[in-house]
């Protein structure tokens, strides 16, 4: 068990970190968004994070299933999701990428490629039941969070946009333009 104590710190990190981009930018209450003044640390956030867990958690306990098959589960619905974002990520690379060299498309192409491949072996064949209704469960989510960015997201907005233009403690930071070498978002330019 304590071999486990920093991957949770780091999935419960992560878990915080993407709640209060969401709380910040007004996609969820606004009380994710803030953190301990004396501390930096996003309790409510945390706390989202860790009932959500437990939740989950309890479910499987109160169904009887065993540990490892809770782990295999949720593991692979995590990686069916991760190979999708990776998908997507080398498909942006390579948009943003080949507008300035068409040489700099192999990388996210041999990218595309790969993670295709993964997640073509991971939904077929059909795998056994219920691993063959996690690929629908993670389409799900994926097609809920079209229709909330299309539906429900403000205009001009991406998360963590509010809080790039912020610096410690929440302080707002003007973000340079593009003589300062930064887009208006923050970002390298």
């Amino acid at each position: 068990m304590a071999a486990e104590e920093p991957k949770l710190r780091r999935e419960l990190r992560f878990a915080g970190t993407a709640s209060v981009s969401v709380g910040r930018d007004g996609l969820a209450t606004r009380r994710l968004g803030g953190v301990s003044a004396a501390t930096g640390v996003p309790r409510r956030a945390l706390a989202v994070g860790m009932g959500t867990g437990l939740v989950l958690l309890t479910a499987f306990r109160l169904a009887g299933t065993p540990a490892l098959d809770v782990f295999f589960y949720l593991a692979t619905i995590g990686v069916l999701s991760l190979l999708v974002m990776y998908l997507l990520t080398n498909v942006a690379a390579a948009r943003h990428l080949g507008r300035r060299a068409p040489g700099q498309l192999v990388a996210p192409a041999a990218g595309v490629l790969v993670a295709g491949f993964v997640l073509y072996h991971n939904v077929w064949p059909v795998p056994p039941a219920p691993y063959e209704f996690f690929p629908w469960l993670v389409l799900a989510w994926l097609a809920a969070g079209v229709v909330i960015i299309t539906c429900f997201w403000p205009e001009g907005s991406s998360i963590g946009s509010r809080s790039l233009r912020r610096g410690r403690g929440g302080r707002r930071r003007l973000a340079r333009g593009p003589a300062g070498g930064r887009s208006p978002s923050g970002w390298p330019g």
